[in-house]
């Protein structure tokens, strides 16, 4: 089974792989039709390949996650919120009293 997971994971990896250099290209491609003096498929190829070379290192190098300490932050202050019973089961509602119309 294990076998089938990484052949699984591999194809995701090659199709996703694929879209995002259609698309990087098509977009290129479409925006030096319209601006000839626009070079930028050099600097967006390289973006790319460092953004993927960057993603397996900090899993090899121990990382735990590419969010910032903000984003973790909100995430669990929205958890812990989920969780609150005191609000009501659709969220907060607007009272007329804290209505700004």
């Amino acid at each position: 089974m294990a076998i089938d997971q990484a052949i699984h994971d591999a194809l995701v990896v090659a199709i996703t792989l694929g879209f995002i250099a259609w698309a990087s290209v098509g977009l290129l491609r479409g925006l030096g039709r319209r601006r000839p003096e626009l070079q930028i498929g050099g600097a967006v190829a390289i973006a790319i390949v460092a953004r993927l070379v960057a993603l397996p290192l900090v899993e090899v190098l121990g990382g735990r996650t590419l969010r910032g300490n903000d984003e973790v932050k909100f995430l669990g202050e929205a958890a812990h919120l989920a969780s609150c019973r005191s609000l009501p089961p659709g969220g907060p509602t607007r009272s007329p009293a804290n209505s700004t119309n």
